[in-house]
């Protein structure tokens, strides 16, 4: 496919589906902000949840959105409506996001002649050794391997004998200018905390996640458990959706913490993040935790689990504190560490500064760069 001197670079982003996750609201806020003048972008999401929370509200008016209903891969039918559409729309690039979309986009990249460009989001340590192999052979038909942290790099790299040379690391970004101004326009700290039904001396940590295995809030209600009996003001908010919701309240009567434990659901995070004190992360795996840049912005230190992202982003003693190894015994420590911290102040500063880095706006332009290289392919 070739591209015509002044002519538009028509991009396509593809990704499994538009249900509230860190993959999905990543793609909604680049499209905000991803240039306009050189490129023209469709959306295209592979799976429909009907009744589910999803992002279509944040996606831009001038961004087309194309929806199929895959239900598995074995779904010839929307193999067929995909090809289809791609030879319709004609992208000169492909960018594919999760495991899905990456696979069906660069198998078909051979009848529609786009370059491609694939995005990994995490460590994912559950890949069967068929995905791993698929893996692999697709990355000769890949321009570009964006991870979004050097960890999952590396990782991936070495997990399916990609070179390193193949990847491009682009961290994840948020919308720090919105973020500060919706947060100035909130009530004080006091009165929103009595607002959202806190007591003014609570001692907040927040935890944003998805409620799966992956996010690990067994251990953290269980490391609750124990910090709270000895910091009684202490008090941990939860919020996110998922399987795991009934474990999780069971495991809150076990230890009768009803009135020390908020599983709020999927809500807006902001309010949330203004009257906390500390951000708290359990996860087993991560990509990035795009929701540690969010609290550092709102000014919050991190506690969290040696993962990808954290482990670039928090400076241990300066901005936030590493959980390690994750159990029981260690969270409480950790948690002890930055509650008994004697310049609150100073974590604050640096968890602030420290997200400056990580502005959306960043990330924009590291895609545009790499946009403009693969156009170069055509």
């Amino acid at each position: 496919m070739s591209l015509e001197d002044n002519q538009k670079i028509k991009v396509a982003i593809v990704i499994n589906d538009f249900l509230v996750g860190g993959a999905q609201r990543l793609v909604a806020d680049q499209l905000k902000y991803l240039d306009r003048e050189r490129f023209e972008y469709v959306l295209i999401t592979l799976f429909t949840f009907p009744g589910k929370s999803n992002f279509h509200h944040l996606i831009p008016d001038d961004v087309q959105l194309h929806q199929l209903s895959f239900s598995s891969f074995k779904d010839v039918k929307n193999w067929i409506n995909l090809f289809q559409l791609l030879r319709e729309i004609r992208p000169n690039i492909v960018i594919s996001h999760l495991f899905f979309s990456n696979t069906v986009t660069r198998i078909l990249k051979v009848l529609c002649g786009y370059t491609c460009i694939a995005v990994v989001h995490n460590t994912y340590i559950d890949k069967t050794h068929l995905q791993i192999f698929v893996d692999k052979i697709l990355s000769y038909a890949t321009y570009k391997i964006v991870a979004v942290s050097k960890t999952v790099a590396l990782f991936t790299s070495r997990q399916e004998r990609i070179p390193r040379t193949k990847f491009e690391i682009i961290h994840n970004g948020i919308d720090i200018k919105e973020i500060n101004s919706r947060i100035v326009k909130l009530s004080s700290k006091d009165v929103l905390k009595e607002e959202l039904g806190f007591r003014k001396n609570d001692k907040l940590f927040i935890n944003v996640a998805r409620l799966t295995p992956q996010k690990n809030q067994l251990l953290l209600i269980e490391s609750f458990a124990h910090f709270v009996s000895k910091y009684p003001e202490s008090h941990l908010v939860i919020l996110g959706e998922g399987g795991l919701r009934r474990k999780l309240e069971g495991m809150i009567n076990k230890y009768s913490l009803h009135q020390k434990i908020s599983l709020c659901g999927y809500v807006d995070p902001i309010p949330y993040y203004k009257v906390s004190d500390y951000f708290i992360l359990t996860s087993h795996i991560e990509g990035f935790a795009i929701v540690g840049i969010e609290a550092m912005t709102c000014g919050l230190p991190v506690v969290s689990t040696k993962t990808a992202g954290p482990d670039e982003y928090i400076q241990e003693g300066k901005n936030g504190f590493f959980i390690e190894p994750a159990s029981t015994k260690e969270v409480v420590k950790s948690m002890e560490r930055v509650a008994l911290f004697p310049d609150y102040d100073f974590l604050r500063k640096n968890a602030v500064n420290s997200a400056q880095e990580f502005d959306i706006r960043n990330t924009v332009a590291k895609y545009s760069t790499l946009l403009s290289s693969a156009a170069c392919q055509q």
